[in-house]
Formats: structure tokens, C-alpha cells, sequence
């Protein structure tokens, strides 16, 4: 499946891979996952923002701003050996968990 191009102003949610393709069947690794949410929330940068997680240097470059704006906002954190792990796939439960956190800021009204 080929991504559909989006002109400005529009800012797609998901902008599909290098090649063009979307690949919806292949699972959604942390990286993306983060990035599409922080698009969605329209989180605001945190470009200054430190990253904890010991892996930090293998979060890929057009994942970053998204996993900085995410931590910084409390929706994330790193597994139990305290690296995020962009590259392995997302788990259901870690999906509810940051919407779970959405859902509660959103609440809060933070």
C-alpha cells in the first residue's frame, strides 16, 4: 500500500516509509508509535527536554523530537532495564498505557 502525499498545511498522522509504502500489516514499533501520538496531540517540542533511557543514542533521528515531546509530557517511560527500545515492536498493554495517560491529562486538563 503506497502513502498518499499530503500538501501543506495538512500533516498526516502517518507518513509511511522511505519507499513510500504504509505497511499496515507489519507490527508498530515503539518509535512509530510515540510519533504518530505526539502528531496526533500536536504535542508541543521539548526539544531541551533530557532523555533518561541508557538507549537513547539508538532512537532514531525522526523519532526523537516525538519521544522527547512524550517523555516530557509524562505519556512514556522506559522499560524495567531503563532503555526505551524504539526499535522493538509495541505491546498492546504499552499502547493503552499511553492512551491511558492521554486520556487522564486530557482529563486533568493538563
Amino acid at each position: 500500500m503506497r502513502a498518499k502525499r499530503c500538501k501543506p498545511p495538512c500533516t498526516p498522522l502517518i507518513r509511511g516509509y522511505h519507499d513510500g509504502t504504509l505497511r499496515p500489516n507489519q507490527p508498530i514499533t515503539r518509535a512509530e508509535l510515540v510519533t504518530v501520538l505526539t502528531r496526533a496531540l500536536k504535542l508541543p517540542p521539548a526539544d531541551n527536554h533530557p532523555l533518561p533511557y541508557a538507549d537513547r543514542d539508538r532512537i532514531p533521528r525522526w523519532a526523537l523530537p516525538a519521544v522527547k515531546a512524550a517523555t516530557a509530557h509524562g505519556l512514556v517511560n522506559g522499560r524495567s532495564d531503563n532503555r526505551f527500545a524504539p526499535n522493538d515492536k509495541a505491546t498492546r498493554a504499552e499502547a493503552v498505557t499511553i492512551l491511558y495517560r492521554i486520556l487522564r491529562t486530557l482529563h486533568n486538563g493538563q
